[in-house]
């Protein structure tokens, strides 16, 4: 299989006609539920040529998930270490928690978390993505360097499955609710 260069182009189109995105991340939280300077920390991070290009890219994807509304669900299952890995100093960080807290709040969003004391899970092989469009569900797999969108509806069908064995490791939303105050009582 050829890398397609056009992944996250064709990823931002799909994201935009997804009625529910379910995503599992264990090393970043996902853009939609990232504060801009989170979000500035991580674009800073990766170096990039044209910062203020890949900062506004990044913004607008985020913005264009929120002007949907209530058309559009996310089902987040995050790893504990997103929540201990201070991004951008104490003061971004602490403004990313509280942010992430109101989200739990949100009718449209289901965040949970894999805390450290669940173990090993498939989660550890890098992010997942599931988005459900009208007529199919199409799902994204990361890795370093990109990574690959899958069409093919034979391993669309594995990754929901993934999904669901990293949620199986993960608290309640009560649960994980509790867990990021305990993180953001860190910065008080």
């Amino acid at each position: 299989m050829a890398h397609d260069p056009n992944w996250g182009k064709q990823l931002v189109k799909y994201e935009h006609e997804a009625t529910l995105i379910k995503t599992y991340h264990g090393q970043v939280i996902p853009l939609a539920l990232q504060t801009d300077e989170y979000t500035r920390a991580y674009v800073q991070t990766g170096a990039r040529k044209d910062f203020d290009a890949a900062l506004e890219r990044r913004t607008a994807r985020k913005e264009s998930f929120f002007d949907r509304g209530n058309d559009v669900e996310m089902w987040a299952t995050l790893d504990e270490s997103v929540l201990a890995r201070e991004v951008g100093g104490p003061e971004a960080m602490k403004a990313q928690l509280e942010h992430l807290l109101a989200m739990t709040n949100l009718p449209q969003f289901s965040i949970r978390i894999v805390p450290f004391k669940s173990g090993a899970h498939v989660g550890v092989d890098g992010p997942l993505q599931v988005l459900s469009l009208e007529s199919r569900d199409i799902a994204y797999s990361g890795a370093q360097n990109g990574g690959r969108l899958i069409e093919t509806p034979g391993e669309v069908r594995e990754l929901p499955i993934m999904f669901d064995r990293i949620g199986a490791k993960a608290l309640s939303e009560e649960g994980s609710r509790e867990i990021i105050k305990q993180y953001l009582r860190s910065y008080e």
